[in-house]
């Protein structure tokens, strides 16, 4: 926890040596923790949520907007007892920010793709938004926890 109170003067400084051991022991633990595994359970349950609610599009507005929020709800809910049980803290850096948007700009365009052809009189759309969308989380949990597995 961060103090406001002026640094002790009189305080052990560490050695070079001391400062390198400590640093590499820091870097250790970040690295490890960015290796956390994902559950088996969690890729799928977020391919399911989201299958949700890209299917709930076919019901009446009212529901839509219902089912939508309590699975958006789920989802968030679901992402943060993960990060509270694995014990850390996402970080997202530039590589895996390049790599999260190349993943999810597919996952849009099918999802507008699925409303431009509801408005043209094809609901059926929408199933297949949600097959495809589901498919591409689950195609990424597989990815992810295959290269975490063969430690890259």
């Amino acid at each position: 926890m961060a103090s406001d109170a002026p640094l002790d003067p009189t305080a052990h400084r560490p050695t070079p040596a001391e400062a390198a051991a400590a640093l590499r022991q820091v870097q250790d633990t970040q690295s490890s923790l960015g290796r956390r595994l994902a559950p088996s359970w969690y890729f799928a349950a977020v391919a399911a949520m989201l299958g949700g609610t890209t299917l709930s599009q076919l019901l009446p507005t009212a529901a839509t907007i219902v089912v939508t929020l309590v699975l958006v709800a789920a989802m968030g809910a679901m992402v943060r007892v993960f990060f509270d049980r694995a014990g850390v803290v996402p970080q997202v850096g530039k590589i895996n920010a390049r790599w999260i948007i190349l993943a999810t700009t597919p996952l849009v365009f099918v999802t507008l793709a699925a409303a431009w052809l509801d408005d043209s009189g094809r609901p059926w759309a929408w199933i297949v938004a949600a097959v495809l969308n589901s498919g591409a989380v689950l195609a990424l949990g597989w990815w992810h926890r295959r290269r975490l597995r063969a430690g890259a």
